[in-house]
């Protein structure tokens, strides 16, 4: 009895530790590769939209106007994790880009309005 205990705990913490190992590797690549394209991310994002580089560092300002120690670990931050920061910025922009309705003049399509009659228990008699 108390050696399947045993065993399947070993088991279980062998599992947890391959998991571990292979999580970890999985978040380095994927901050390094974050780290080689973050430049050119910045780059599209500019392209792209230069707002959501104004805003952005209008609430660092904001942060650091209203408590600058909480501002300036946000700058740090900002520094540090630049890779996240970038991604974060490229898919905002690409999000405006998505939701910003194309206005073409010439390509309305000529529409007719319809008026209903109302239903016969929307109608009044007088």
């Amino acid at each position: 009895m108390i050696s399947s205990v045993n065993s399947k705990l070993i088991g279980f913490l062998l599992f947890l530790a391959i998991a571990i190992v292979i999580l970890t590797s999985v978040i380095k690549f994927a901050f390094r590769l974050l780290y080689g394209i973050f430049p050119f991310l910045l780059i599209a994002t500019l392209f792209i939209d230069r707002s959501v580089f104004k805003e952005y560092a209008s609430k660092i300002q904001s942060l650091w106007k209203d408590n600058w120690i909480l501002g300036g670990g946000a700058i740090v931050l900002s520094f540090i994790g630049i890779p996240l920061v970038s991604l974060y910025l490229f898919l905002k922009a690409l999000n405006r880009k998505q939701q910003k309705p194309k206005v073409n003049n010439e390509e309305w399509i000529p529409y007719e309005e319809i008026v209903e009659e109302p239903s016969k228990s929307e109608r009044k008699f007088y």
